[in-house]
């Protein structure tokens, strides 16, 4: 996949991810602690820039949607 789409994919994703986040009245920083992580970390995965499997299905299971919904 080249970079635009990659870059507009995450985007997307990470709009989507905003919207739950706000619909469940969390913060970054809430999710993070809820997680355990910091805050930039979870800004990273939300936003594409890292990966980690294990953050990523926190973050599915704190929002109450399937990994392969956000990640798939």
């Amino acid at each position: 996949m080249g970079i635009i789409l990659t870059m507009m994919k995450n985007k997307e994703r990470a709009r989507q991810i905003k919207a739950l986040m706000i619909l469940k009245g969390l913060t970054n920083v809430e999710l993070a602690k809820r997680i355990q992580v910091s805050k930039t970390w979870i800004s990273l995965v939300i936003w594409g820039h890292a990966k980690s499997e294990r953050v990523r299905r926190r973050i599915a299971e704190e929002l109450g949607v399937s990994y392969e919904e956000l990640w798939g």
